[in-house]
């Protein structure tokens, strides 16, 4: 499996464009909302599923707040991480982890990227491709065939002031 995973896009899919132009081969566009519509924008571009939930910045009448599905055994879960305040995130995402027996747990809002275990289960924030915290302008990857094979990192974006 390959995902793309995006963040924060807040309509600013310039900054995407080396991804669009490239010819990457995916098996699906991973969207943790701020702005749904962009990742299902990507997703579409790439002919590819799109597993996206919406943000607090979005207001997409008909996009779901959690995604949920499995893929080669690994049982994964979307969520934006509004719902909770910055003191109880990790253990409000803990919850939604333990809840719906997720071993990946992707989730945006704070800009800033973040990959944690917490028995067993994967969690990652992909950061931000629109005003990032403390990082470049990015995007995450979630390669592999087994959970014990998962290879997930992040990848800077080009950045211009301008865009």
């Amino acid at each position: 499996m390959r995902y793309l995973v995006v963040a924060d896009i807040h309509g600013h899919l310039e900054r995407l464009k080396p991804l669009i132009a490239s010819t990457v081969l995916l098996d699906g566009v991973i969207g943790a909302g701020d702005f749904y519509r962009d990742g299902k924008w990507l997703a579409e571009n790439f002919g590819v599923p799109y597993y996206g939930a919406q943000g607090n910045n979005d207001h997409e009448e008909t996009a779901p707040w959690i995604t949920i599905w499995t893929v080669d055994h690994i049982r994964f879960g979307v969520i934006h991480g509004h719902q909770w305040l910055s003191s109880r995130r990790q253990q409000g995402l803990w919850h939604f982890a333990q809840s719906h027996l997720l071993d990946i747990v992707i989730f945006g809002h704070t800009h800033r990227r973040q990959q944690f275990v917490h028995e067993e289960t994967i969690f990652f924030n992909p950061g931000s491709v629109f005003r990032p915290r403390g990082f470049p302008p990015g995007v995450g990857w979630i390669v592999g065939e087994t959970k014990d094979q998962l290879k997930i990192w992040w990848e800077d974006l080009p950045f211009s002031s301008k865009t």
